[in-house]
């Protein structure tokens, strides 16, 4: 059975504490799930649905078995906990007539 390639996202961190996630020639920057926002962008260029990790310092801090299944998620953050929820983009209203 063929090796299937793995995503390697190396992530970093600005000094206003807002995450970056890299991967080949593709960059974004996110408050919160950068890898998942990375993710997104990777799905809507056809890129197949194979595992995937985060590298941070050179340090493994996340990984899975579906890049696609990446992102449909984001972080919620609750009073005591922090997990991943299913991501829903945002509404746009139209603009308002001055």
């Amino acid at each position: 059975m063929p090796t299937r390639e793995i995503i390697r996202i190396e992530m970093s961190q600005r000094t206003d504490g807002t995450d970056v996630a890299f991967f080949g020639h593709h960059e974004v920057s996110s408050r919160h799930c950068a890898e998942s926002k990375l993710a997104r962008i990777l799905v809507e260029a056809n890129y197949p649905d194979v595992p995937w990790e985060t590298v941070r310092n050179g340090k493994l801090c996340l990984f899975g078995r579906s890049l696609h299944g990446l992102a449909k998620l984001t972080i919620a953050e609750g009073a005591k906990q922090v997990s991943f929820t299913r991501w829903q983009p945002m509404l746009t209203r139209p603009a308002r007539a001055a």
